[in-house]
């Protein structure tokens, strides 16, 4: 299995990167690659609650995917599976961890772990469309 790690600073407090990964009407507006666009978000952030996430392609193609919450600590920590519905390997679940930190400059220090990939091909993907995915929070929280 592979793993990915990203980090990304967000002139954001916690609170605020948290509640950004924690509603449904704030996930509709950033969770997706570049490019790419949110027809649906759901979630219920508890542990046990479920989410999911519908993104819409530049070629009109749906990928889904959604996934069950392991841990919540607010606003520190948020634990999940990640599995795709459709546009994705649906035989396939892995994990994705978010931890949220204080940035010495006033904002916050994100760190990404996506575990339990499958393929290096899903690797690649994943890293592309969370790269994209973080740049698009960044912008949003910071407004």
């Amino acid at each position: 299995m592979k793993s990915l790690e990203l980090t990304k600073t967000l002139k954001a407090t916690p609170d605020r990167v948290s509640r950004a990964w924690t509603s449904a009407e704030e996930l509709h507006a950033w969770h997706c690659p570049a490019g790419y666009e949110v027809g649906l978000a759901e979630c219920d952030p508890r542990e046990g609650g479920s989410y999911r996430v519908s993104m819409i392609a530049p070629d009109g193609s749906v990928h889904i995917v959604g996934g069950i919450y392991l841990e919540f600590t607010k606003p520190s920590q948020l634990r999940m599976t990640w599995a795709w519905e459709v546009g994705g390997d649906p035989a396939h679940g892995s994990v994705l961890t978010i931890k949220l930190t204080d940035n010495p400059s006033g904002g916050t220090d994100l760190l990404l772990t996506h575990d339990d990939l499958e393929t290096e091909e899903s690797l690649q993907n994943h890293i592309g469309g969370w790269t994209g995915a973080l740049n698009n929070l960044a912008d949003f929280v910071s407004q």
